[in-house]
């Protein structure tokens, strides 16, 4: 409650004359300023819109071109190398492992890749 008391006995201030006046002033540049951003913000995504429609249209009726994908190694399709498919992930099975050392706890290690770089020598 001293709160309260402290701020009974503070003197009471008033504003200015032109107060109002000023505010009510700079009310009507703000107001066109804002009006201005949204007439540029909805250009810009009109814009955009119109581009992504654009490149849509184009991608779909000028640059597509039917046919099976080629590879640029001796300009074979894809369907010869369907057979020498490498997996690039294997999964491995630790449970022999696991059962194993029994001795141990039971606690399982994954060990992964921790480096974002991939390897140059992989293969796809």
């Amino acid at each position: 409650m001293n709160e309260l008391d402290l701020k009974k006995r503070l003197p009471q201030v008033r504003a200015p004359r032109d107060f109002e006046n000023a505010v009510l002033k700079g009310l009507a540049p703000r107001r066109e300023r804002r009006i201005r951003a949204f007439r540029a913000y909805r250009l810009a995504f009109s814009g955009a819109a119109l581009a992504m429609a654009g490149f849509l249209i184009l991608n779909v009726f000028v640059l597509h071109k039917p046919g099976d994908v080629r590879t640029a190694v001796h300009g074979r399709s894809s369907a010869a190398f369907s057979s020498e498919t490498v997996p690039i992930m294997e999964t491995l099975d630790y449970s022999a492992e696991i059962h194993g050392a029994a001795y141990e706890p039971q606690t399982v290690y994954i060990l992964e890749q921790v480096s974002e770089a991939s390897p140059s020598g992989i293969t796809y």
